[in-house]
């Protein structure tokens, strides 16, 4: 009997633009619609030929495939798992204003480190970025900021949000072999390093997106689409629609909303005006991907790693009213999310929201 025949939703001119933005480095990009969580764009650098695969694949093209220290075979999209960085200051933001922890007003004094007992932990900007409220904190990624907060905020607060946005579990794409990431709370904690043996310094790393946390591209990218669509989070699909073999009737595949639980109205507006701030105002740290015309919404991150530069990250949605498109991008390597993820980012959205009349 005949199969069935599948068709996807992904946007082949988006595709292909990704492509040829991520030509020369290693890293990921999802791009979603939020208002139904069709994947647009899915993409994993560097890839390989498909050629080899259509006919009977030698023990020789596999071994080289599999030794290949850039892990060609590796799907960075859904299962390479990165520390987020300052992307992730989204959820220590929505939850501290979801538990009314942050005064819009109050400022904080960033002299450009913050002191924790005897401990030093840095802002990324040697000189400081003086006094910053809530919004403006978002806007510079200031993290002396971000340190108070999660301090105020505490380690089962800022897992619980979390857990809720869909991390340390796998999104539910309709593809094998997505990978959780990992959402460390306090029995995590209390396991790996002993009950009483982590302390405040922990808090203050998770509250920048370092330490134990680690994310999916593809989690990121759902996150964003959710805070788009102030909590309506579409689970994410490639199949749109499936027609049958035999009668060649075609089926749409419905989405699968969850709403997610917790969350006021009033916690998405602020944290979307800051990350409207992000890539439209002077000093925000997203400014190359701002879009002409168009106000679109975002955050950057610099990702901290063992081994290289750090990881560039660029999260972003746009139109801020009535969004249409949501996305994630990391680039291995590439250093500040300010620069080359944001810059990609930028093009990314440019082309989608200047491009299609949705």
């Amino acid at each position: 009997a005949p199969g069935s025949n599948l068709m996807l939703s992904i946007d082949a001119e988006l595709q292909e633009l990704a492509e040829d933005l991520m030509e020369s480095y290693r890293g990921a990009v999802v791009i979603l619609d939020p208002r139904n969580g069709e994947v647009l764009t899915l993409l994993s650098k560097p890839d390989y030929s498909l050629e080899p695969f259509a006919r009977s694949l030698s023990p020789e093209v596999w071994q080289r495939l599999m030794e290949d220290p850039d892990k060609p075979l590796l799907h960075r999209a859904i299962q390479a798992q990165y520390p987020p960085g300052s992307t992730y200051k989204l959820i220590l933001g929505l939850t501290a204003l979801e538990q009314d922890l942050v005064d819009l007003d109050q400022e904080t004094f960033c002299p450009g480190y913050f002191l924790l007992g005897n401990r030093v932990f840095d802002c990324w900007k040697p000189e400081g970025h003086g006094a910053v409220a809530f919004l403006d904190a978002v806007k510079v990624s200031c993290n002396v900021y971000f340190y108070g907060l999660g301090l105020r905020v505490g380690v089962d607060l800022w897992s619980n949000y979390g857990h809720a946005l869909g991390f340390g579990r796998s999104t539910g794409l309709d593809l094998t072999g997505e990978m959780e990431g990992l959402l460390p709370d306090r029995r995590y904690l209390d396991n790996k390093y002993g009950r009483g043996k982590w302390g405040k310094g922990m808090m203050a790393n998770l509250s920048i997106g370092q330490g134990d946390l680690l994310v999916t591209p593809l989690q990121m990218a759902v996150l964003v689409s959710a805070i788009a669509m102030r909590g309506e989070m579409s689970i994410p699909h490639l199949v749109s629609a499936v027609q049958d073999g035999r009668s060649g009737s075609w089926r749409h595949e419905q989405a699968e909303v969850r709403h997610v639980e917790g969350l006021s109205g009033e916690s998405y507006r602020l944290i979307i005006e800051g990350m409207s701030r992000v890539l439209n105002q002077l000093n925000g740290t997203g400014r190359s991907a701002a879009v002409p015309g168009i106000e679109c919404c975002g955050k950057t991150g610099t990702a901290e790693n063992p081994v290289g530069d750090p990881h560039s990250w660029f999260v972003g949605f746009g139109p801020r009213e009535r969004p249409r498109i949501a996305m994630a991008v990391l680039v291995e390597n590439g250093g500040s999310g300010g620069g080359v993820a944001a810059f990609i980012g930028g093009r990314l959205l440019q082309r989608a929201l200047h491009n299609t009349e949705m």
